[in-house]
């Protein structure tokens, strides 16, 4: 499973009692998600709201991913397309911080391998499956899969991909409880989404 790059790190969470969440089906082999024309054991864009719109999932921010392995065509190598965007439950419509890692239509964010393999740097223009794309970020190196992934706006991912209104899975970031309420937080997700596994990292 790649690292998510936009998930808190372990000095944003330390001393503070959140957690993270990952939700996908419950069928979903993690390893899947980088191999080629997967479209199996995804979920409906629609659980985003659903989670949204629950005041007791106490999570600051809601990610839902597409991932998908896919070949660059314009330069003959492959790549793992994330398509994403940022969701601000109910509860906390208002942030006290903003919302940056948003990706808009037009941008992307790529990994370092990419990067250094065909020369890109921040604010480069490139063309990727017929669309043109700014360069907005290019992550340092991990050692992970993200040094291969390509960050679009989540509904440019599945125009490219052709899987309208499917994800692949939603982080669930900065939940405010305690470890001691993660069966609670389980229950909870469980009596609105069906088949759907939940794990924390």
């Amino acid at each position: 499973m790649t690292t998510f790059a936009w998930a808190a790190s372990a000095e944003e969470t330390r001393g503070n009692t959140m957690l993270n969440l990952l939700i996908c089906h419950e069928d979903q082999d993690s390893s899947e998600l980088y191999t080629p024309n997967t479209t199996a054991h995804d979920l409906p864009e629609n659980h985003v709201s659903v989670l949204a719109e629950n005041r007791k999932v106490m999570a600051r921010y809601l990610l839902p991913n597409l991932i998908q392995k896919v070949q660059w065509t314009e330069r003959e190598m492959d790549v793992v397309l994330i398509g994403t965007r940022v969701v601000v439950p109910m509860i906390h419509r208002h942030p006290t911080r903003p919302v940056a890692q948003q990706v808009e239509r037009g941008e992307i964010v790529i990994g370092a391998t990419i990067a250094e393999s065909v020369g890109l740097k921040k604010e480069d223009v490139l063309r990727f499956k017929g669309r043109t794309f700014k360069v907005r970020e290019i992550h340092p190196r991990r050692g992970t899969v993200d040094d291969r992934t390509m960050w679009v706006a989540l509904s440019e991912a599945q125009e490219i991909l052709e899987r309208k209104g499917r994800i692949s899975l939603i982080q669930v970031l900065e939940c405010n409880c305690a470890w001691a309420d993660v069966d609670e937080i389980k229950i909870e997700l469980k009596k609105t989404m069906d088949k759907i596994r939940i794990v924390e990292f």
